[in-house]
């Protein structure tokens, strides 16, 4: 089949649909997904570009499948370019599946309603549930549902909300790819093992982030596994500036369920995992896992590993985080052979009081003290707290280099229960033990030996480390991780309406100067109660609440408001209405005047009306373009709140 030039091999068993509306040569705007079934297809799609959407349409506009693939086994796909989808490529129930050289670049996102100056809370992603694929809400450049041993290799995909998802899938093997700046997840895994993830980039998976503001991921990551997914590998993947790096949850089925399973026995090989918003690896409610020889630098956690048993975090680096292992109720975990350097807390284990957590299956069927640790042979430099223990007993603390620390142990009186200390080295530390600790230690803890020395250089009486992992056998040459040189770091994260940019992006720094400017301020605000009209309505007589006596009068710099309560002593939490007003002088020019409301809200511009969403409804952003004479111009704006969480939010800034 043959389509403006270019060769299409399309082969289907039941109906196979050519591109049509050639835009120019090799571009294709679809009008219905490509069908692909049968066996040992091979698709080649020779570069050709096939397009979802008419130009102009937004992101979160997209809609439909590029590609479908259904039942079969042993097909192939190669050299593919589609954008402008809701799901680029959609496989379901096929067997030994191939993806390969295609660009996914450019599919269906979400309009984010978090700005540079606060976040949304409904931006937040829910991924927790899947059994009925309701992660296709979202979108994906690659969406494999019921697919053994697909290979998926030397794709791109970037400028979307998902990558690749892969559910219900085992024995995959996933490599060479590119699936970065996307606004959700590079990768997620649902019901699926054995896997074999390697050489891959997710880096820049993030949303929820504005430096030095606010700094929350809002469930993004790099890499995404979810319920039940075991035994895979993750090797030589570079999955920095997500919201997490690495994001591991056992799934309802073990924590509400049945108390059984989760996700178990994966290993983590000398990825890079730093500068997440949130956690450069989180795994919680699992066991067995292995986390060795990965870099975790400037992360709010390293890792993040409440309820976990059995995990081994060995040789990785973690420098620069506020806490660097954080584990709550865990047991049986062993922290070998890593090197802290610079953290908040190192190593922060403890057991709390959590009784809503008792409760579930999980916590019904599982051991959830903090016990059984063994914190073997690590470098501790420059950390303003090594090791923080709280309600944990039966642990060993052995062969650790501790260079220089504000303070070596911050402790409970619990500790020393079936504990042991042994051959550790204590350099430059301020507060190395406790006094009142002192008396249950062994006397080499309550003085230092003169045969027990550091040197910065040379460490002595330490055993070296030596990895308690043989390096995995895994598919994939590229070279994932970030070039020395590169821009890094998480003043490197800048996140707009439709997601993460890429920092090389020179019109990053003018877009961060015009977010800056908020032309609209010294605003003048008005608050009225109205008569509630029944549920979810807006107030019946608009013009009487205008005219009616305001409860509060007052003046603010910039008009951004969130209420989750009473906005004032005089305000009630629901059934307000607000006006606000202001004068604001400007050259002539291009502007764009966005907002974000909770409930209603209306906006006119020199009397003229350029927002309307007079409704009920939750935080919701809006956004206008106006072509403005130079001088002064008048906003008005009007907004009522029905019920619950309110919010008010205007901002003029010239038009990018």
């Amino acid at each position: 089949m043959r389509s403006a030039g270019i060769a299409l091999f399309v082969l289907a068993a039941s109906c196979a649909v050519a591109p049509d509306r050639p835009l120019e040569r090799g571009i294709h705007l679809l009008r219905e997904a490509i069908r692909i079934t049968g066996n040992g297809r091979v698709v080649d799609f020779a570069g050709a570009e096939l397009v979802g959407s008419p130009e102009g349409t937004a992101p979160d506009a997209y809609a439909g499948t590029g590609i479908v693939i259904e039942g079969g086994r042993d097909i192939t796909i190669r050299n593919a370019r589609l954008r402008g989808f809701k799901v680029a490529i959609h496989a379901r129930g096929v067997e030994r599946l191939t993806i390969e050289g295609c660009d996914l670049s450019g599919n269906w996102r979400q309009r984010l309603n978090s700005t540079p100056e606060a976040e949304a809370e409904e931006d937040w992603l829910s991924g927790h549930q899947n059994d009925d694929n309701e992660w296709l809400r979202y979108g994906a450049a690659i969406y494999l549902d019921r697919c053994p041993g697909a290979v998926v290799s030397g794709n791109k995909g970037h400028n979307g909300q998902n990558g690749i998802c892969v559910t219900r899938s085992d024995g995959c093997r996933i490599f060479d790819n590119d699936f970065s700046f996307n606004s959700g997840w590079g990768l997620a895994m649902y019901r699926s093992s054995r896997n074999i993830v390697s050489h891959n980039k997710f880096d820049w998976c993030i949303r929820g982030y504005s430096d030095g503001v606010y700094s929350r991921g809002q469930d993004s990551a790099g890499i995404l596994v979810y319920e039940q997914s075991s035994e895979n590998v993750f090797a030589y993947n570079s999955a920095t500036h997500g919201g997490d790096g690495f994001f591991l949850w056992a799934g309802h089925e073990t924590l509400d369920k049945t108390g059984e399973g989760g996700c178990n026995r994966n290993l983590l090989y000398r990825n890079d995992f730093s500068h997440a918003a949130a956690n450069g690896i989180e795994a919680t409610f699992s066991e067995g896992n292995r986390f060795v020889e990965n870099r975790l630098e400037e992360c709010d956690h390293a890792v993040w590993a409440g309820y976990s048993s059995k995990t081994l975090i060995a040789g990785n680096y973690i420098a620069r985080c506020a806490n660097g292992v954080s584990i709550e109720h865990g047991n049986s975990n062993t922290i070998e052979g890593n090197a802290f350097e610079e953290n908040g807390v190192a190593i922060n284990l403890w057991w709390d009081e959590d009784p809503d957590l008792l409760k579930t299956a999980y916590g019904k069927q599982r051991n959830v003290r903090s016990e059984h640790y063994s914190i073997d042979g690590n470098s501790f430099r420059n950390d303003n707290t090594a090791i923080r223990l709280r309600e944990t007993i039966s642990f060993g603390i052995a062969r650790n280099n501790f260079i220089k620390a504000g303070t070596l142990f911050d402790y409970d009186g619990a500790l020393l229960v079936g504990s042991i200390f042994y051959e550790n080295n204590i350099g430059d530390v301020e507060n190395p033990i406790p006094d009142a600790l002192a008396d249950g230690l062994p006397n080499w803890w309550k003085k230092r030996p003169s045969n027990v020395k550091f040197g910065l250089s040379k460490p002595v009486d330490i055993d070296p480390y030596v990895c308690p992992i043989s390096a995995p056998r895994v598919p994939g040459t590229s070279e994932a991780f970030l070039p020395a040189g590169a821009l890094r770091g998480r003043k490197r994260i800048f996140v707009d309406e439709w997601g993460p940019r890429d920092p090389a992006d020179p019109k990053i720094a003018e877009e961060r100067a015009k977010q800056a400017v908020n032309l609209a301020t010294g605003w003048n605000v008005r608050f009225f109660p109205w008569p509630a009209t029944g549920a979810g309505k807006p107030p019946a007589d608009w013009k009487a609440v205008a005219e009616s006596e305001p409860l509060e009068s007052l003046t603010a710099e910039k008009l951004d408001f969130r209420w989750p309560g009473k906005p004032s002593e005089k305000v009630p939490a629901d059934h307000f209405a607000t006006i606000a007003t202001t004068d604001v002088e400007l050259e002539g020019g291009d502007y764009e005047i966005r907002t974000v409301s909770d409930d209603g809200i209306r906006v006119a511009v020199d009397g003229k009306v350029v927002i309307e969403d007079w409704t009920w409804h939750p935080p919701k952003s809006h956004a206008a373009k106006l072509t403005l004479a130079k001088g002064k111009h008048a906003i008005f704006v009007e907004h009522f709140e029905i019920d619950g969480y309110a919010q008010l939010s205007v901002k003029l800034r010239p038009a990018r």
